[in-house]
């Protein structure tokens, strides 16, 4: 990891940018502390702050349960401690393969509410009723083509943990 260094202060962040990110961020490490059932925390060190000594934010705040987290962290082996981690590709991966599930989630909802708004069809003419096949077709279609990068994701993740 990067150490501050305070020769590079010459060009400092938007600080409500930093503020926005901060937020975000602890955000989401709770959400994931919940969702998952782990442990989780951040360290921010801000060397741009107007202070002489850079300026850390701890998430959770008790620095006692940070400290209790990177010392249970630092007790596991080698291999256990890269599994831990989460790097921004691994983490950004991991969005996108949720936003990818909801939206195929949402997409097949639209369909079964699209079929059964008029489930009687009867009365609808032969070019409503292609319109009707069409557009589920279409929709199908795009939900197979996300299904087909969710895998080649997979193959390509797999790929890399091969030795």
């Amino acid at each position: 990891m990067e150490k501050p260094n305070p020769e590079k202060k010459g060009k400092s962040p938007n600080p409500m940018l930093v503020k926005k990110q901060m937020k975000a961020l602890k955000k989401e490490a709770q959400r994931m502390s919940k969702e998952f059932g782990v442990d989780a925390c951040f360290i921010h060190v801000d060397d741009y702050s107007s202070s002489s000594s850079p300026q850390i934010v701890l998430w959770p705040e008790n620095q006692d349960i940070v400290c209790s987290m990177i010392e249970r962290f630092k007790s596991l082996p080698e291999e256990e401690r890269k599994k831990c981690i989460i790097g921004p590709a691994d983490f950004l991966q991991e969005k996108i393969n949720n936003l990818r599930s909801e939206k195929e989630k949402l997409e097949k909802d639209k369909i079964l509410r699209m079929m059964n708004a008029n489930p009687n069809l009867d009365g609808l003419r032969a070019t409503e009723l292609k319109d009707k096949i069409r557009r589920i077709d279409s929709k199908l279609m795009d939900i197979e083509q996300v299904r087909a990068l969710n895998m080649k994701g997979s193959v390509k993740e797999g790929e890399k943990e091969m030795p």
